[in-house]
């Protein structure tokens, strides 16, 4: 992304605020906060659906325990240990399963949530080990199932946030870099994510006109 994007772009303040709200989750996690990530991610769902808080909390909670069984299900495959990180790995398929299904229900959508939560769980699998077209094709299904984007569209968005979440990756201080190139890429991710958000939201309005 190059450092002129917001000069020479016209950044919409909902498209800032979308991707502040993301990015916030996306520290918690790093930081394993679970309460302050469930509600910073419910504060994110009453931007994106039509739900309210509480709604977002319940259609959540299926979620939380994914994000945690997740973390579990990634220290066991890095130790070697296979037949309990896919024991734990399963728990993390159901407990999108169970979110996805209260999700579509909330929005009445006339979708299958447990093809969403499949494509979700193969997300993260692919973002675990660091598989970038796996991930993007997922992200792009994600959005095209719970959107009227189109998948090719779609596809353009899911590269978008998998060059964003590559760059959350190596920002990381144990990877070995150094703290200040942390931070430029962490305003590189910032830049890029936001891309992401302003073109979904000009996507879905063109959609809905």
């Amino acid at each position: 992304m190059e450092a002129n994007y917001f000069e020479s772009t016209n950044i919409s303040p909902e498209a800032l605020n979308l991707t502040e709200l993301e990015l916030n989750t996306w520290k918690l996690h790093d930081k394993k906060l679970p309460h302050r990530l469930m509600t910073a991610m419910a504060e994110l769902y009453t931007e994106i659906y039509p739900i309210t808080k509480n709604e977002a909390f319940e259609i959540l909670e299926p979620w939380i325990s994914a994000v945690w069984w997740h973390d579990v299900a990634e220290t066991a495959e890095d130790g070697g240990m296979i037949s309990e990180s896919e024991m734990y790995w399963e728990k993390v398929r159901n407990g999108l399963k169970q979110h996805y299904v209260l999700l579509v229900a909330k929005l009445g959508i006339d979708v299958d949530g447990e093809v969403i939560a499949e494509h979700d769980f193969e997300r993260w699998v692919a973002h675990h080990r660091r598989d970038y077209d796996k991930y993007t094709h997922h992200d792009a299904s994600i959005v095209a199932g719970l959107s009227e984007i189109p998948y090719q569209e779609a596809y353009v968005l899911g590269k978008l946030r998998a060059d964003a979440v590559w760059m959350h990756n190596d920002t990381h201080l144990e990877t070995g870099v150094t703290e200040k190139r942390a931070e430029e890429l962490w305003a590189d991710t910032f830049m890029k994510l936001t891309e992401f958000y302003e073109t979904y939201i000009r996507l879905s309005r063109q959609k809905t006109v």
